[in-house]
């Protein structure tokens, strides 16, 4: 059994640091990380460090892992401390400043910043740069330096070191209000504030993920905010959080207008909220292609009869009108058959209901046509732009699909698994097919984290076009 990894608050204050150059007590209700292996009898042994003391595992960074992932998906949190968006931020800042950040760009050459930290002192120093070209203009002699500054500064650096004067005098707890204000993470030392609301102010507010639909994305501070990623979302209802694997370049990340630099006035904050909450359907074309479920709801009502659900041919009689009524419009099952059963479902579990709220409660349950259609292009998409293979998305998609409806069950533990296929599926930089699909769950062409049961579903994945376990859950939610 590998070791594992758990976030808690302290239980009580017995337990050591295990830091060499620490060795305090780790007060009651204080956090820690443990790190628990197998010890040699039939129990597992732990280790308990402060969080800024944690040494960051050798065998993880030479993994690719880093303190971003390491927190969003290696560490067991079931307290669910990790739900709260600041403190995670906070714990990866604290994790850093141990050295567990990964050298982004090793592999292509390319260098990039390391942390916030880094991105600022670059904005600064072309800050600098420009500010020499300025006084160059007032004076005459040669022009050499100010044309070469020109050539490396390009438009959007000097549009950040425009910004960086705008808000570097800012104090912490300033920078802080201003992301709170914009509904952005506030954890981190003052070159991650100000690295966001460069950011923000540059491009706009990061928005609603574009694959899970539910998650916010973030900037990734490891490589400076170069990069965007999201980490899931927690269920409220069930208790559980769902892992996401999106990521895309900052300048590519879906984006929120206007960014405030001052409070907004309740007025504003209720337009933020709206526009978070359209942001629901997906991407910028998925709002456009699809109305929202009320204004449906008024288009179809006056074509539909007068329900009589007092009896069981009421029912019958309301249930099929409906089905006339929403095909087409509502994402229905496509058999009639199946259709009639559950929108008859509603209709018996409704009968004191008005159309207008039976036709709303169809529309919640199967969502419209137009928006799922456009959202499943989003999905595949991201998908497509987190593989290491794009042709292994719809792979990654069922998995990950598989893993959620576990999860929404109640079923941890089948759930996790699933995420770490969909995990191992994300990193194959060459094509699984239903040839070599198998393979990844034994024999010398194993992958980790893949075992013989999930590689024979992804095989009649690829095979059939379909996963039966996957389409027994999906029924299972209807």
């Amino acid at each position: 059994m590998p070791t594992s990894y758990s976030i808690e608050h302290a239980k009580s204050g017995r337990a050591s640091c295990k830091t060499k150059a620490c060795g305090e007590k780790i007060d009651k209700g204080e956090l820690r990380i443990g790190s628990s292996a197998p010890g040699p009898g039939d129990y597992d042994i732990t280790k308990w460090y402060h969080v800024e003391c944690f040494p960051f595992p050798r065998k993880l960074k030479s993994e690719g892992e880093t303190c971003q992932s390491f927190v969003e998906s290696i560490l067991e949190d079931d307290e669910g401390v990790l739900n709260n968006e600041e403190k995670a931020a906070e714990i990866i800042a604290l994790l850093e400043q141990k050295g567990c950040r990964k050298k982004v760009g090793a592999e292509t050459g390319e260098t990039l910043p390391q942390g916030a930290s880094d991105a600022i002192a670059i904005i600064k120093r072309n800050a600098e740069l420009i500010a020499q070209e300025d006084a160059e203009d007032d004076e005459d002699g040669p022009k050499s330096k100010k044309v070469k500054t020109e050539t490396e500064i390009s438009e959007v650096d000097r549009a950040k070191a425009e910004i960086l004067s705008m808000f570097s005098s800012k104090k912490v707890d300033e920078l802080k209000d201003i992301l709170r204000w914009n509904k952005q993470i506030v954890g981190g030392n003052k070159d991650a504030l100000l690295a966001r609301v460069i950011d923000a102010k540059l491009h706009g507010r990061l928005g609603r993920c574009p694959s899970c639909l539910r998650g916010r994305v973030k900037l990734t501070d490891e490589d400076g905010g170069a990069t965007v990623f999201c980490s899931g979302w927690f269920d409220e209802e069930m208790q559980v959080r769902h892992s996401c694997f999106y990521k895309a370049p900052a300048a590519q990340a879906p984006r929120l207008q206007p960014f405030y630099t001052e409070e907004p006035t309740e007025e504003e904050k209720e337009e933020m909220e709206a526009q978070w909450e359209a942001t629901k359907l997906g991407s910028a074309e998925a709002v456009a292609a699809g109305e929202d479920g009320m204004s449906v709801v008024a288009k179809l009502v006056g074509g539909i009869e007068d329900f009589d659900l007092s009896s069981n041919p009421g029912i019958k009689k309301a249930t099929a009108d409906l089905v006339a009524a929403v095909t087409g419009i509502v994402d229905i099952p496509n058999d009639e058959g199946k259709a009639r059963m559950e929108l008859g479902k509603i209709v018996a579990m409704n009968k004191s209901s008005s159309k207008e709220e039976i036709l709303q409660a169809i529309i919640d349950q199967f969502g419209l046509q137009a928006v799922n259609e456009e959202q499943s292009k989003t999905k595949a998409k991201a998908a497509t732009s987190v593989c290491g293979h794009p042709a292994n998305a719809p792979v990654l998609e069922a998995i990950m699909e598989l893993s959620s409806l576990y999860f929404k069950e109640g079923n941890g533990n089948a759930g996790g698994t699933y995420r770490k296929v969909a995990n191992a599926i994300k990193d194959l930089d060459y094509e699984v097919t239903a040839e070599n699909a198998k393979g990844l769950g034994k024999g010398k062409t194993k992958v980790n984290g893949i075992g013989k049961g999930s590689a024979e579903k992804i095989h009649e994945f690829l095979e059939t076009g379909k996963m039966a376990k996957l389409e027994e859950k999906r029924a299972g939610q209807v």
